[in-house]
């Protein structure tokens, strides 16, 4: 009896062996998988925060385009409305040039009639 006694000592010895090495493997599974959890949520987030920067790049690039075919839409329209001022000067210009040949005409008229009155008074 004593050597089932014996026995039955070795047996739960090992019995208690086994069950601890299980447990400590089920906890090195388990630290391993918080690891590994903790891995993929630390790159789930440097995907998020690099994509994030990609599309705030994305819309900087969006509004200096913007910006810049609104400044183009801006010279543009300067361009034009200098070009209307130049083009309404230059017709103000000329309808004050046509006028003034035209007073000029008529006063040059007014002094040949005049002459011509003279001539035919002295006649």
């Amino acid at each position: 009896m004593v050597v089932k006694r014996k026995g039955e000592k070795i047996e739960s010895k090992l019995e208690t062996a086994e069950r601890l090495r299980s447990e400590i493997i089920n906890l090195r599974v388990e630290q391993a998988r918080k690891v590994t959890i903790r891995i993929d949520k630390a790159k789930e987030l440097r995907q998020k925060s690099q994509q994030q920067r990609e599309r705030s790049l994305q819309n900087n690039m969006e509004k200096v385009s913007a910006g810049s075919q609104k400044g183009q839409a801006n010279k543009q329209m300067t361009s034009q409305r200098a070009k209307s001022h130049v083009q309404k000067v230059q017709r103000v210009a000329a309808e004050h040039k046509q006028k003034l040949i035209e007073d000029s005409t008529a006063k040059n008229l007014i002094i040949s009639s005049k002459l011509e009155n003279a001539e035919l008074k002295k006649q």
